[in-house]
């Protein structure tokens, strides 16, 4: 909960005027985004706030600016354990912007199209391990029209990816998911992962 706080003081400290950059951004090996976010006032340019990630995802620091001069700044604790995930995880094929996806029972099948009203059972954790919302169990599996904006833009690409009765585990980066929005649980700038089956496709 620490390195939460900083950012959310920082996100209220952001301008609705600001305008997002990246800059110094680096792919790592694995394919996941390192580098600064930044704002800047759209009128004077001058900085306003920025948070810099490593290659997981993890909260670094972050600074903040008025009239150009830094109000506040904090190198981040990143000395804890590290996350516990799935086997098949470190199977995942990653794509430059850090999306990155490992399938499983892969057929020979049409894969999702975008209009269709797929069926799907999921369950989601966080860069820690933490559950937030567990599907897999469910007697209804969860049902949405891809090409509709109704879930994330990971989440509908890793459906997409896949045909009915296949399934995947997926790395979503925050561009992709909630950006620097907290939703429920999932705290800003969050990097998820999941499982996901698709069970019906019509």
């Amino acid at each position: 909960m620490k390195q939460l706080l900083p950012l959310l003081f920082l996100m209220l400290a952001v301008p609705l005027c600001a305008q997002e950059a990246v800059h110094d951004g680096e792919i790592a090996d694995n394919g996941l985004y390192i580098g600064k976010h930044s704002w800047h006032d759209a009128a004077t340019e001058l900085p306003v706030a920025e948070v810099i990630y490593d290659p997981g995802g993890v909260l670094l620091s972050y600074k903040t600016w008025v009239d150009g001069d830094i109000m506040d700044a904090e190198v981040m604790d990143t000395n804890r354990d590290r996350e516990t995930l799935p086997a098949k995880l470190e199977e995942v094929i990653y794509e430059k912007d850090g999306w990155g996806i490992a399938r499983y029972n892969a057929t020979d099948a049409q894969r999702v199209q975008k209009g269709q009203k797929v069926s799907v059972r999921y369950k989601g954790w966080l860069q820690d391990g933490t559950v937030f919302e567990d599907g897999m169990d469910r007697g209804k599996p969860f049902r949405f029209v891809t090409g509709k904006q109704q879930v994330i833009p990971g989440f509908e690409r890793a459906v997409l990816a896949l045909a009915p009765g296949e399934g995947a585990y997926v790395v979503i980066p925050p561009a992709l998911a909630y950006r620097g929005n907290a939703i429920g649980t999932i705290p800003p700038y969050a990097v998820l992962r999941y499982q996901i089956e698709v069970v019906e496709v019509k």
